[in-house]
């Protein structure tokens, strides 16, 4: 049976998701004037397990298809960023040529203060 917080949480994930990839074909288009292939990260969760299908028709919804990513010729760019974890490729390029990305999508609040309630230990 799912819950009402968990059917709003697969929908904030979904379109947290969708607005994720959304972002990154704007600022592809902004760095490079094209949408370089890219590489899929997932986290392996248990959230993306349960729903990859979900996930996946994300993908299809935006022509997305698996192919070899790193044949395009953005991955032969200068990559001069140093610093914290999390940034992707497209951040890199970006921060190399001088164009700091602006404007990236936050998961959604909510989320954030439900994760830390759920990650402290309780008496």
């Amino acid at each position: 049976m799912t819950t009402a917080l968990q059917q709003q949480l697969l929908h904030d994930y979904l379109s947290y998701s969708d607005t994720v990839f959304a972002y990154s074909e704007q600022l592809s288009k902004q760095i490079m004037n094209y949408e370089p292939k890219q590489i899929l990260l997932l986290h392996a969760n248990q959230l993306e397990a349960d729903h990859i299908s979900e996930l996946i028709g994300l993908f299809r919804k935006r022509g997305y298809r698996f192919i070899t990513a790193l044949s395009d010729q953005a991955y032969g760019l200068p990559d001069t960023f140093i610093g914290e974890e999390g940034s992707g490729w497209l951040d890199h390029w970006a921060i190399t040529l001088g164009k700091p990305p602006q404007g990236a999508p936050s998961v959604p609040q909510w989320v954030n203060e439900r994760w830390k309630v759920l990650r402290t230990p309780q008496p």
